[in-house]
């Protein structure tokens, strides 16, 4: 009798544990997508990460929509997440990447300027809370890295708003600003 009540507990106690286990997986339905995404005017197709569908929602594969649109997908480790940059550019300037946060940043690119030299603000919407030049090691017509360094202290970050990143050309004849490339580098809530 004591084994008998002892399975009835432990069968009851395995029913009632996979119920409540089953409740709180919740499962969806993807369904590989039947029509055509379009990426930059490409047909996207890739047999390993394939187009999908939830309910009317379709779903790309993270890297895979990024790297489609010449955007850079990377992991944070510091951070513990994934970032997604597109890559910002006019005719004289190409940034490749922003690394940094909390008023410590990295900025490289490639310029194509007049003599080699452009300017470069940060603002914080109000203010300019720096300015200041840069000489490449070759000028227009010819392509030039380039690496901005900033370090802002805390006290001049906003408590609300988005820190950006002027980039521009001045011109030889009326020194007014021409080429202009705005990039946000944080924003702050």
């Amino acid at each position: 009798m004591k084994k008998l009540f002892a399975g009835i507990v432990i069968g009851c106690s395995l029913t009632l544990s996979t119920t409540v286990f089953a409740q709180m997986v919740k499962e969806y339905k993807l369904v590989e997508s039947t029509y055509p995404v379009l990426m930059n005017g490409a047909n996207y197709s890739n047999e390993e990460w394939p187009i999908l569908n939830y309910n009317g929602t379709t779903y790309i594969p993270l890297k895979e929509l990024a790297e489609g649109l010449q955007a850079k997908v990377r992991w944070n480790e510091e951070l513990k997440r994934v970032e997604v940059r597109g890559e910002q550019s006019n005719q004289a300037f190409v940034i490749h990447e922003i690394d940094g946060d909390n008023g410590s940043y990295t900025i490289t690119g490639e310029a194509r300027v007049f003599e080699g030299v452009f300017q470069y603000a940060i603002s914080d919407g109000h203010d300019y809370l720096l300015t200041d030049h840069l000489q490449l090691e070759a000028g227009a017509p010819e392509w030039a890295p380039f690496t901005i360094k900033v370090s802002l202290p805390q006290s001049k970050l906003p408590g609300n708003g988005t820190l950006m990143l002027e980039i521009y050309e001045e011109s030889a004849k009326d020194d007014s600003r021409m080429n202009e490339l705005f990039v946000p580098l944080q924003s702050f809530r």
